[in-house]
C-alpha cells in the first residue's frame, strides 16, 4: 500500500496521447474528475488503469490523499479491519484504534488495484460504502 502526494505538475501533461480512443479516455477523465462518485477503470493489464486513476485523483481537486492498495494483499479474514479500520477492543487483539483505507484517504481517493482479486465476500462489503459513502470501523456501535 502506498500513499502518494499529488505532484505539482499534472500526470496528463507528461503523457503522449495520439490514438482517438485514448484521446476519448482523456476527455472522459477530465469530464468525470470533479464527480464525487466511485469510478471504475476496466481494461487489460498494462493499459494504464492505475496511471489514469492517479490522474483522475489529481484532476479532481480532492484535498485528501490518494491511498493505493493492491487487492491481492487484502486477506478476507482481515478485510473489514484493513478497509474500514477498527476501534480499540473491537475484536480480540485490537489493542489500539487503527484507521482503515477510507479514513486514511479522508476526502481523497482509495484505489483498489486488481479489484478482481478481492474475494467476493470482500467485494460485497464494499457495496454499502460505494453506494452511500458511509462505513463504520470494526467495533463501532451503530
Amino acid at each position: 500500500m502506498t500513499q502518494s502526494p499529488s505532484p505539482c505538475t499534472s500526470l496528463l501533461s507528461d503523457a503522449v496521447v495520439l490514438s482517438p480512443a485514448m484521446l476519448e479516455v482523456v476527455a472522459q477523465l477530465r469530464r468525470y474528475a470533479p464527480a464525487k462518485t466511485p469510478v471504475v477503470f476496466v481494461g487489460e493489464t498494462g493499459t494504464g488503469k492505475t496511471f489514469f486513476a492517479r490522474a483522475l485523483h489529481q484532476l479532481s481537486g480532492r484535498e485528501g490523499d490518494l491511498v493505493e492498495m493492491s487487492a491481492g494483499e487484502i486477506r478476507p479474514s482481515l478485510a473489514e479491519s484493513d478497509i474500514f479500520g477498527h476501534e480499540r477492543g473491537g475484536f480480540t487483539g485490537a489493542v489500539r484504534r487503527r484507521p482503515g483505507l477510507f479514513a486514511r484517504a479522508g476526502t481523497g481517493t482509495v484505489l483498489f488495484d486488481d479489484f478482481h482479486l478481492l474475494h467476493r465476500s470482500v467485494q460485497y462489503l464494499l457495496l454499502g460504502p460505494f453506494d452511500t459513502g458511509r462505513y463504520l470501523p470494526v467495533g463501532t456501535l451503530a
